[in-house]
C-alpha cells in the first residue's frame, strides 16, 4: 500500500458519515495525510466538527462556495498553515429543488446556472487557488455521480434488497449485547436507562434535530402503538416536548407492511418521497408533537398531486392507538429471566465455551451455517443450477405478454390469491399460538411476582414540575424584549398553535422567510431556533400577555405594518384561511393599531428589504445599557427601503440580556 505521510489533503464534501468524501478523507488519514476538512455551513456544524476531530484533522472551517470569499478564505488559511497543498478534493453538488422534479428540458436558466457554479464552476475555482501551493505538483479530484443516466430495472432491485435482507451480518459481541440488552429486552431507551457506554446516558429528550416516525397498521413487527408509544413514556406531556424545544412528527400508514417501509414498495412510496420532500422545512414548525397527513387532491398527467399537512397532536392521539399497557408486564420478567441467563452464562458457560472454540472452527461454523448453505445451494456458484441460468435467460429473451382473455391469466391470478390467503392464515395461526404460548408462560402470578422489579417505567413530571423548568421559568422574564424578529416568529407561532395544524405550502413559505429573508438569515441555525423555542414558551405560558407586550416589540408604526404582511404572507390566500385565523390576524392588527386589512399578500414582503446583519452573539446582561446607549448615535449602516428603515434599525436594536439556550433540564 502507498503511503501519503506528510501529504497535505483538502477534503471539500464530507456532510455526514455516508458521504463520498468521508470514505475519501479516512483513507488518506490511515495512509498518513495531513487533512484540511470544511462543512457547508452553521446548520452542518455539529455533524461535521466531530468526524474532523476523529480524523485528527489540522484545519477544520466552513466553506460555502456560493458565499463570496470563503472558498479564498479556506486556501489563505491553507497557506499561512502549511504553505503548500498535495492533494484536492472536490465533493460538493448542489441544484435548487424546483428544478430537480419534471423534466431535464424544463429546468430553469437560473436553476442550471445556479448548479453549474457550485457543482462544477467551483471546482475550477478551487484548481485556480490550489495551482500556487502545489509549486511540486499535486493532485485535484473530484467526485461526481452520473445521477439518471442508466435505468435501474426491478429485477436488480430485488435482488439487490434479496441479498441485503436475507444476508448474515458479522457483528461483534458488543455490538449484539448492546441491541439486545438496552433496545429488545425492556427496552431501556425508553426508560432513559440506555447507555452507549457507562456514563454516557443516551437521553431522547436531549435529541435536537427533529424526531421522524413512519408506522403502519399493516406492519406486524412493528405496529404503531409499539413504533409510537415511547413517545407517551417518556413525555408527561406535550408541553414538555415544547419546552425540551423538540420536533416530533410521524405518520401513520394504513396498510404498507414492515418490509414496504425499508424497500420504499409501490405503496409506500408516495409516503417515502413526501416524507423526504419537507424534511428542510420542517424545522419551521414551533416545537411540539404532530402527525403529516397526505391528502389526495388532484390528478395530473396521470399522476396524484399530494398535500402536506402537519396536525398537532397530543399524547392521548397517540395512546388511542394502543389497549393500554397491561399486556406488557409479563416483558418484565422476560427481561429478568434473560439477565439472569445472561450472568449465568457469563460465569459458568463461557470461559469453556471460549477454550473450546478456534477461529478455524468458528470459520467452519459460519460457513456450514444451514441458511448459507440453502443460499449457496440455490446460487449461481452451485454447477447444477447452471440449467436453471441458462433457463431463466431464455425466458427472459422470449418472453411475450399474455393476451387479455388468456385463461392461464385467470387460473395465475386465482392461484395467487389462494396462495396468499393460505399464507395469511397460516401467519394469523401461527402468531396466535406464540402469543397463546408467551402468556400462558409469562403472565403467571409467579412470573409477575419474579419481574415486578423490572416493571418499573420512567419517571414523568407533573404539571406543576414542568411549569418549575428553567426555560419555563426564564422565557416569561423577556416577553417585553426583543425586537422584529422576535415579534414575528411570536406572532407565527400563535397562528399555527390557533389553527392547530400547518399545511406544508404554508410551513415552506415561513421557513423561506425565516432562513432566506433578512433579518432572519443573519441570525443563523442555533440563535434563530433559540428565539422559536422561547417564544413558543411565551405563547403557550402567557398567550395574553404576549399578545399585550407586542407594541413594546414594535415601537414604530412601519416595523408595524411590515411585520403585519409577513404575517399575512405565510397563512396565504384569505379564502383559505379559517374564521379564527382570520379573527386572529385582526387582533394582531388592533393590538398593534394598525386598520384591519381584509386584502391577500401574495409576495414575500421582506425579499426586498435590506436589514443590517445583527449582533453575532446575544450580549451580556452587563453590556446591554452600554449597547443601547451606543445604539442611540445615529446609524451607519447601509441605507435601508425608505418603507422599512426604521424596522430595519429595530430589528437588532434590543438586546435581550440572557443566557444561551439549554440543552434540556
Amino acid at each position: 500500500m502507498f503511503s501519503l505521510a506528510n501529504k497535505k489533503v483538502l477534503v471539500v464534501g464530507i456532510a455526514n458519515r455516508d458521504s463520498i468524501a468521508w470514505g475519501c478523507a479516512r483513507a488518506f488519514r490511515a495512509q498518513g495525510a495531513d487533512l484540511a476538512v470544511t462543512w457547508l455551513n452553521a446548520k452542518a456544524e455539529p455533524f461535521v466538527r466531530p468526524l474532523a476531530e476523529e480524523l485528527e484533522a489540522q484545519i477544520a472551517m466552513p466553506l460555502d462556495v456560493g458565499q463570496p470569499g470563503q472558498t479564498e478564505a479556506v486556501f489563505q488559511v491553507i497557506a499561512d498553515r502549511w504553505g503548500r497543498l498535495d492533494t484536492l478534493l472536490h465533493s460538493i453538488a448542489f441544484s435548487p429543488k424546483a428544478d430537480l422534479h419534471g423534466r431535464v428540458v424544463d429546468c430553469s436558466a437560473e436553476g442550471f446556472g445556479l448548479a453549474m457554479d457550485i457543482s462544477v464552476h467551483s471546482f475550477l475555482r478551487m484548481i485556480r487557488l490550489a495551482e500556487p501551493l502545489m509549486g511540486a505538483g499535486g493532485c485535484c479530484l473530484s467526485v461526481s455521480f452520473f445521477g439518471a443516466s442508466r435505468v435501474v430495472k426491478g429485477d436488480k432491485t430485488f435482488l439487490e434488497f434479496e441479498k441485503w435482507w436475507g444476508g448474515f451480518f458479522m457483528l461483534t459481541e458488543p455490538e449484539i449485547k448492546w441491541i439486545v440488552e438496552q433496545l429488545f429486552i425492556g427496552n431501556r431507551l425508553s426508560k432513559n436507562e440506555a447507555r452507549i457506554e457507562p456514563g454516557r446516558p443516551v437521553d431522547l429528550k436531549a435529541i435536537r434535530a427533529p424526531i421522524i416516525v413512519f408506522a403502519s397498521h399493516g406492519d406486524n413487527i412493528t405496529p404503531p402503538q409499539q413504533a409510537l408509544n415511547w413517545i407517551a413514556e417518556t413525555y408527561a406531556d406535550v408541553q414538555e416536548i415544547r419546552i425540551r424545544g423538540q420536533r416530533i412528527v410521524y405518520m401513520v400508514h394504513d396498510q404498507v407492511g414492515h418490509l414496504g417501509i425499508f424497500v420504499s414498495s409501490q405503496i409506500a412510496r408516495r409516503e417515502h418521497a413526501e416524507v423526504a420532500s419537507p424534511l428542510e422545512t420542517i424545522e419551521a414548525l414551533a416545537p411540539g408533537l404532530y402527525e403529516m397527513r397526505i391528502e389526495d387532491v388532484t390528478e395530473r398527467d396521470g399522476k396524484k398531486i399530494s398535500t402536506v399537512s402537519f396536525a398537532e397532536r397530543s399524547l392521548d392521539d397517540i395512546r388511542a392507538l394502543d389497549d393500554g399497557f397491561a399486556d406488557e408486564r409479563p416483558f418484565a420478567a422476560v427481561a429478568r429471566a434473560s439477565e439472569v441467563q445472561a450472568q449465568v452464562y457469563d460465569a459458568v458457560l463461557r470461559p469453556w465455551v471460549k477454550a473450546a472454540v478456534t477461529p478455524t472452527g468458528a470459520e467452519i461454523s459460519r460457513a456450514l451455517h444451514p441458511k448459507r448453505v440453502e443460499r449457496a445451494l440455490a446460487s449461481s456458484r452451485n454447477p447444477v443450477m447452471t440449467k436453471v441460468a441458462r433457463a431463466a435467460e431464455t425466458v427472459r429473451e422470449n418472453r411475450r405478454k399474455a393476451a387479455p382473455d388468456n385463461p392461464f391469466l385467470a387460473a395465475e391470478q386465482l392461484w395467487v390469491d389462494g396462495v396468499e390467503q393460505a399464507i395469511d392464515l397460516y401467519r394469523d395461526t401461527r402468531d396466535m399460538v406464540y402469543e397463546l404460548a408467551f402468556y400462558s408462560m409469562w403472565s403467571t402470578p409467579w412470573a409477575r411476582v419474579f419481574g415486578r422489579t423490572h416493571e418499573a417505567r420512567r419517571t414523568l413530571k407533573n404539571n406543576d414540575e414542568l411549569r418549575g423548568l428553567p426555560e419555563v421559568a426564564s422565557a416569561p422574564c423577556n416577553i417585553d424584549r426583543g425586537g422584529f424578529a422576535e415579534a414575528v416568529i411570536r406572532m407565527l407561532v400563535m397562528l399555527a398553535d390557533n389553527r392547530k395544524g400547518v399545511r406544508r405550502d404554508r410551513l415552506e413559505r415561513s421557513s423561506r422567510v425565516l432562513t432566506q429573508d433578512e433579518p432572519f438569515r443573519s441570525l443563523g441555525a442555533e440563535r434563530r431556533a433559540h428565539i422559536i423555542h422561547e417564544q413558543t414558551l411565551i405563547a403557550t405560558y402567557e398567550p395574553e400577555q404576549a399578545l399585550e407586550t407586542l407594541p413594546q416589540l414594535l415601537a414604530d408604526p412601519a416595523e408595524r405594518e411590515l411585520a403585519l404582511k409577513v404575517v399575512r404572507y405565510i397563512p396565504g390566500s384569505t379564502e383559505e384561511m379559517s374564521p379564527e385565523t382570520q379573527q386572529l390576524l385582526q387582533r394582531f392588527h388592533e393590538i398593534l393599531g394598525q386598520p384591519h386589512f381584509l386584502g391577500d399578500v401574495a409576495e414575500d414582503p421582506l425579499q426586498d428589504v435590506a436589514f443590517p446583519a445583527p449582533p453575532a452573539a446575544l450580549p451580556k446582561p452587563e453590556a446591554a445599557a452600554e449597547q443601547a446607549a451606543t445604539e442611540q448615535a445615529p446609524s451607519e449602516q447601509a441605507p435601508v427601503a425608505e418603507a422599512a428603515g426604521t424596522t430595519a434599525r429595530r430589528a437588532t436594536r434590543r438586546p435581550r440580556p440572557t443566557a444561551a439556550p439549554r440543552d434540556g433540564a
